[in-house]
Formats: structure tokens, C-alpha cells, sequence
């Protein structure tokens, strides 16, 4: 048995604005939910290329805000390793083979206007009803907001949502400027609800969403179906990228679904990874995650089989880009 690593997918941010005709695309978006007593923390991480300093990113939060600051990478980057498909590679026997500064205030919740900064991050909150205060935020930058303002008044519609609009700051030198920066943001109530009906706006044909939610036992999905990926055989000549694609597309096909990819215990936290695969138009309606009281472990395999004695050699780079690898214990 062997085990290779591939590269992970490009996921779109949820609401990325730039100047028309600038070059500023998303590459990779994660999101990590969890709860701190009756409030909601989710946080948000962006991988991109273009000029960091011409886009912004705004995130409807569903509830009053409580705080704000520059998250962490390392957390992406512990659960991803924790909770990817493995790929195994069974051959025939003739083979051989940053620091964080905190916003203006650490007491925000009742709010509604709020302005301070977080890390690299400048950020300005508003109600989601006031929809003029968007569209000025993005006058003011030289960002077309035709396509996000379209979405906007289905949040603004709803009582107690906000709109987190960020930036990089202006005083923030280039070389410090972060390619893969990461938002922490704390909302009250338990709502842990996933935007994504943003997600409407990619130009891409199929859209890759990674949710990983933490608590003290299993989370399941509400308002969309849940299914488990399981475990995924192939030919040893197979892209596992394309089997793996294959399934969450399957996971989908009748009902706008994530695949429950994995569940268990990290660093004494229970983490349960969900993966979807859409195209834009199947997002007309958004998650929520609850957790719930069941501790079943469960985790997702790739099996590709020879049955000739050929020599494979090799690794396998994928235009997909998904994440597969060795999962830590």
C-alpha cells in the first residue's frame, strides 16, 4: 500500500468584490463553526492571486456581533490534515514499488455600525437592510457590487443579520500582507448558518464547499440533505480527484446535499467535515449546522487496485485539486 498527496480545490469566497477588470480570483474558502456558550464563532480562510489590496469580502453573520479578529491558518491546516479521504494505492504482487490584534472594542454585541480593524483587516459591519451603506462602501473602493446587490436584500429581508465588509488595511505593508488570510468572527445566538446563497455568483461551472463544525459530539445539516462519502474503490490507472468529484456530484444529484466526509476526535475537540460539489445555480437556499448528541466515527477511503504487474511511479498532480493525504491521529 502506498499513499500520495494531492493538491487541494479552488473553492469561491463568499462575496468577493474588485475593480472591473481587475485580476483578484479566489482559490481556496474553508470554513470552521463552532459555539462559545450562546454564541456562534465561524471562521473564514481565503487563498487568492491578484493585488491583495483590490478586492474585498463581505459575510452576512446572523446574529449581533460580539467580536472580531484575524483567525489563524494553522487551524484550517490542523482539521484539513485530520479529516481528508486517504488514498490507497494497492499494487499487484509483481510490483514493486499571526499574532492577533482584537478590533476597537472587545464588547461589540448590540452594535449595528461598527468600524476597527483585525490583524491585516479593516472591516466596517452594517445591518444587512441597509443595503445604500454597501453599495457606497463599494463606490468608495472602485468595486462593482452589481452581482452581490442582487443577493443582499434576501438577507436584509431577514430581522438580526449583519454584513461584515472587509479590506486589507492601507497601512499594512505589501511583503506582510498574508495570501491566505483568515477571519474570526463571534455572532450571538446559535447559528450556524453557512451563506451560500453568495455562492450563485461564481463564474465557475461547479462550486466546492469544505465546513468543518466543532463541538462535543457529531453535527448533522439542516435545510440541505447530508450523506456519508464513504469509501471509493477504482482502478489503479483511475484520478482518485475524479472519483472523489464523482461522488459528492452523486451525493447532489437529486437533492442540493454535503457529503459527510468525516467525524471524530482531534485535539480532544469532535470534528465532523462536510464537502459539497455544486454547480452555482443549485444554491437557492442555505445550510445550518447543529450538533447533536452521537459520537459515530467515521472517515473516508480511496482504494485504486492493480491487477497487472506493471510499475506505476509517479505523483499524481491534479487540475481539481483536491486534498488527499495520510490523516493524523
Amino acid at each position: 500500500m502506498l499513499l500520495f498527496a494531492l493538491v487541494q480545490v479552488a473553492i469561491p469566497c463568499a462575496g468577493l468584490l474588485h475593480g472591473d477588470g481587475e485580476h483578484v480570483e479566489s482559490h481556496t474558502q474553508q470554513v470552521i463553526f463552532s459555539l462559545n456558550g450562546d454564541n456562534t464563532v465561524v471562521e473564514y480562510q481565503i487563498r487568492y492571486e491578484g493585488d491583495a489590496e483590490d478586492f474585498g469580502w463581505v459575510i452576512p453573520i446572523f446574529g449581533d456581533l460580539v467580536d472580531i479578529q484575524e483567525g489563524e491558518s494553522a487551524s484550517f491546516d490542523r482539521y484539513n490534515q485530520g479529516t481528508k479521504p486517504s488514498v490507497f494505492y494497492d499494487y499487484a504482487p509483481t510490483s514493486s514499488c499571526g499574532a492577533t490584534e482584537k478590533g476597537d472594542d472587545n464588547s461589540l454585541s448590540g452594535e449595528r455600525y461598527v468600524h476597527g480593524f483585525a490583524g491585516q483587516f479593516e472591516y466596517l459591519i452594517i445591518p444587512a437592510s441597509q443595503g445604500e451603506e454597501f453599495l457606497l462602501w463599494g463606490q468608495e473602493n472602485d468595486w462593482s457590487t452589481d452581482g452581490i446587490s442582487s443577493i443582499l436584500p434576501q438577507y436584509g429581508s431577514e430581522s438580526n443579520i449583519s454584513l461584515v465588509m472587509l479590506k486589507i488595511r492601507q497601512d499594512v505593508r505589501s511583503e506582510d500582507i498574508s495570501t491566505s488570510p483568515t477571519i474570526k468572527i463571534e455572532y450571538e445566538r446559535h447559528e450556524m448558518r453557512y451563506p451560500a446563497m453568495l455562492s450563485k455568483l461564481s463564474m465557475e461551472q461547479e462550486i466546492h464547499t469544505v465546513v468543518y463544525v466543532l463541538g462535543e459530539a457529531q453535527a448533522t445539516v439542516g435545510g440541505w440533505g447530508e450523506e456519508e462519502v464513504g469509501n471509493l474503490e477504482g482502478d489503479i490507472s483511475d484520478d482518485a480527484n475524479d472519483i472523489y468529484r464523482a461522488r459528492l456530484l452523486e451525493i447532489s444529484e437529486s437533492r442540493t446535499s454535503f457529503g459527510i466526509v468525516f467525524s471524530g476526535e482531534i485535539d480532544g475537540t469532535w470534528v465532523t467535515r462536510f464537502d459539497s460539489l455544486l454547480r452555482p445555480e443549485q444554491n437557492t437556499h442555505e445550510p445550518f449546522f447543529r450538533i447533536g448528541n452521537k459520537r459515530e466515527t467515521i472517515s473516508s477511503n480511496i482504494y485504486l487496485s492493480e491487477t497487472s504487474g506493471a510499475w506505476i511511479f509517479g505523483v499524481f498532480m491534479s487540475v481539481f485539486a483536491f486534498i488527499f493525504g495520510r490523516r493524523e491521529s
